[in-house]
């Protein structure tokens, strides 16, 4: 009896003891509150050890010096403020009856798989490429699938891109004034394995053989049986290599052979005509520039739709 009750007071004595060691209960404090919705220790650090560790990474033991040190900080209350608008953001969608399911993001993260051909190994090789974790992206995803179905119940009919600004943008990066002219230059081509091959060619030419029937003859290129004919190109579309090689020729003239994409390349200038811009843009890069442009107004428009959010938004930090 004696010693049960011996048992039993030491039991008792044990409870009242602090948890120390591997006893310890975890404690998460409350870093802030959004809307009543709070953000603890636990979250910021399940976010904050990604970064962190690729930070190591990069500067080993740099990270603690001083100047680091204040960076560091610096990098913490931008991940704090980061997560507090990104809460905001889901609260919005929320609030609104906007979802995005795994299954989406399933299916996007396969469609980025086939786009680019990879296969699992070459995934992981991406994701290590571009420093992020699966879980990263897949919230990268999730926000900007959210993002654009947001922006298409409030903004969407906002956003319009005209002829005018694909003109004056194409305009802006070719170097050209808007409403001018550009040198459009119809092309044909010969490649060649190296420059042996090539200067048997250029031989053939030397010899009387026409452009065209040399292409067809010796050509490793596109085109062949058509002469090598490219078609119309805008001069500014070209790729460098092959602007710098056409740089001086004029129409009916041969290049100089020079090197591209592992190949000797020979060019000649069958046509050559001024055109307005409008005329100069292919299909493709009118496309490419009329979606950079709409995600700029996408994400200019996102952005004020989200200031107003976030004004809204009840927000303590602790």
């Amino acid at each position: 009896m004696m010693k049960r009750m011996r048992i039993l007071i030491l039991l008792c004595l044990f409870s009242l003891l602090p948890a120390t060691g591997g006893q310890a209960a975890d404690v998460h404090t409350i870093m802030a509150v959004v809307n009543g919705e709070i953000i603890t220790s636990y979250d910021f650090q399940q976010r904050w050890s990604t970064i962190y560790d690729r930070i190591k990474a990069d500067y080993g033991d740099k990270v603690y010096a001083p100047n680091m040190q204040e960076q560091i900080k610096q990098l913490k209350s931008d991940l704090l403020e980061q997560m507090v608008n990104e809460m905001i953001f889901a609260q919005e969608a929320t609030r609104m009856g906007i979802m995005v399911s795994d299954e989406e993001i399933d299916d996007f993260i396969r469609g980025i798989k086939r786009d680019k051909g990879l296969d699992e190994e070459a995934y992981q090789r991406f994701l290590q490429g571009n420093g992020m974790t699966e879980e990263e992206l897949r919230r990268s995803i999730r926000d900007d699938l959210l993002k654009r179905r947001m922006v298409q119940s409030n903004v969407a009919s906002r956003i319009v891109v005209t002829d005018k600004e694909i003109e004056e943008e194409y305009a802006r990066r070719t170097g050209l004034a808007s409403g001018g002219t550009v040198r459009n230059v119809t092309l044909s081509v010969i490649m060649a394995p190296d420059q042996e091959a090539m200067d048997v060619i250029l031989q053939a030419l030397d010899d009387g053989m026409s452009f065209a029937d040399a292409a067809n003859e010796y050509s490793i290129g596109p085109a062949v049986g058509s002469g090598g004919d490219l078609g119309l190109f805008a001069f500014n579309d070209l790729a460098e290599p092959w602007r710098k090689a056409l740089q001086d020729v004029e129409e009916g003239e041969i290049s100089e052979p020079f090197e591209a994409d592992d190949k000797v390349v020979l060019l000649q200038v069958t046509h050559e005509a001024d055109g307005d811009i409008a005329e100069a843009m292919d299909e493709r890069t009118r496309s490419a520039i009329f979606e950079e442009l709409r995600r700029k107004k996408f994400d200019t428009l996102f952005e004020e739709f989200m200031e107003l959010v976030r004004e809204r938004a009840v927000v303590e930090f602790k």
